[in-house]
């Protein structure tokens, strides 16, 4: 319990602090400096840097074993603790954000936000589709054997398709622009991409 609030007052206090200072000197959006820390506290700079204090703080999958005897990687408690209070934060935030949706303003909007949303899901997922068939005959170690090469064009295609909804949200919200037609637009559309 000790390690998960530590770890929660290192994230929130580094979400903070990074975002004020995105904000303040950067002009970007909060939730874009939240990513930013995401990755600063991630193995890719605080892990390259001090190691020993990530693993100690974040600590790296455990194996544990199963009732059936085996041994099996799995999460540390603190992580697991750490994901599930951020899922429900999520969840919590998205009823939130779903109080705001004006639904008389995408009523008359809906044609706009399908064909937006189609827009939207078609070039990503041709040119996914199209990085894919390129990198795997160049590559055949990026998926598992016996992956049929449809199903990884199809795959990569589709991961390239989909839209961040909660930061879209996150964005629109900070910005003001959660209860116009122009966010109420932009918020159907990206619900409707993910959806489809």
């Amino acid at each position: 319990m000790l390690r998960f609030l530590l770890q929660a007052i290192v994230v929130l206090g580094a979400c903070r602090l990074i975002g004020w200072i995105g904000v303040k000197f950067l002009g970007q959006a909060q939730v874009v400096m939240e990513m930013v820390t995401g990755v600063m506290l991630g193995p890719s700079l605080f892990g390259l840097m001090l190691p020993q204090v990530q693993s100690l703080l974040f600590p790296p999958k455990i194996q544990m074993m199963q009732p059936t005897g085996e041994l099996k990687l799995m999460n540390h408690p603190s992580m697991m603790i750490l994901y599930v209070i951020a899922q429900i934060g999520l969840v919590l935030y998205m009823y939130l954000i779903g109080l705001e949706f004006n639904i008389g303003l995408i009523s008359t909007r809906v044609k706009g936000a399908v064909s937006v949303s189609i827009a939207g899901i078609l070039a990503p997922f041709a040119l996914g589709g199209i990085i894919a068939a390129t990198v795997l005959n160049q590559r055949n170690d990026i998926y598992a054997p016996g992956i049929p090469f449809s199903a990884e064009v199809l795959y990569l295609g589709a991961a390239m398709s989909i839209t961040a909804f909660p930061m879209l949200a996150r964005i629109l919200f900070e910005s003001g622009l959660a209860g116009t037609s122009m966010g109420t637009l932009a918020l159907g559309a990206g619900a409707t991409d993910d959806a489809l």
